[in-house]
């Protein structure tokens, strides 16, 4: 076996693995968020949990305006540059993206907070408006967030992907219940909504973070 033949055969095997711990992750994910909305409804009640998806609706569509495509984009150009050796312009490609997806993140975060409590009417729930200021930073996390995992698909290393994935949901079933539960003795139901929406927003910041180190 020749050193190039080799090299294809330990490539497709991690990919291969790589690929078989994504979908292992996607299924514990999607566990843990359907076993994270028993408790915290029984926690915040029909009431709380308005607050909570009014804030997370607001989240969502802004991830997606500022992320739309941006990750698979990058993965292609990373796993391009990659194949033909080029492991320079791959770097500068992940550089580049990082700057992007950073600056994207931080206005839309901004955005996102500053009017917060206009969003919060839009949607008919005013005492929501805590609950979107709180998830606001997970934006700029999970952002970033998707410049590396696009960095790392396109180098079909899906392992460090699958397990920031895990990170991040086990951090919002933990930080979400925990902060809502002692929150809940403190706080009307709209606050205790932030603070589990919060839990959110910390577990969003071990993605990356989980990410980094393994670039690192």
């Amino acid at each position: 076996m020749t050193a190039i033949e080799k090299d294809k055969r330990e490539k497709a095997l991690r990919f291969s693995s790589g690929t078989v711990a994504l979908a292992v992750s996607g299924l514990l994910v999607k566990f843990l968020g359907m076993v994270y909305k028993i408790p915290l409804t029984n926690l915040l009640g029909d009431e709380g949990m308005g607050y909570f998806n009014a804030a997370y609706t607001v989240y969502t569509l802004f991830f997606v305006l500022a992320t739309s495509g941006l990750p698979v984009a990058l993965s292609l150009l990373v796993s391009e540059s990659v194949a033909k050796g080029d492991e320079k312009t791959a770097g500068k490609l992940y550089k580049s993206a990082a700057r992007l997806f950073l600056i994207l993140g931080f206005f839309g975060m901004l955005l996102m907070a500053l009017p917060a409590r206009r969003f919060a009417h839009l949607l008919g729930t005013p005492s929501a408006a805590a609950g979107v200021l709180a998830v606001s930073p997970a934006l700029l996390f999970m952002t970033y967030a998707g410049a590396l995992r696009g960095y790392f698909q396109g180098r079909r290393r899906m392992v460090p992907i699958a397990l920031s994935q895990i990170l991040e949901a086990g951090g919002k079933f933990l930080f979400g219940l925990l902060f809502a539960s002692w929150a809940l003795s403190y706080y009307s139901r709209s606050v205790v909504a932030a603070y589990a929406i919060f839990g959110l927003t910390l577990a969003s910041f071990f993605a990356p973070l989980s990410l980094y180190l393994c670039k690192r």
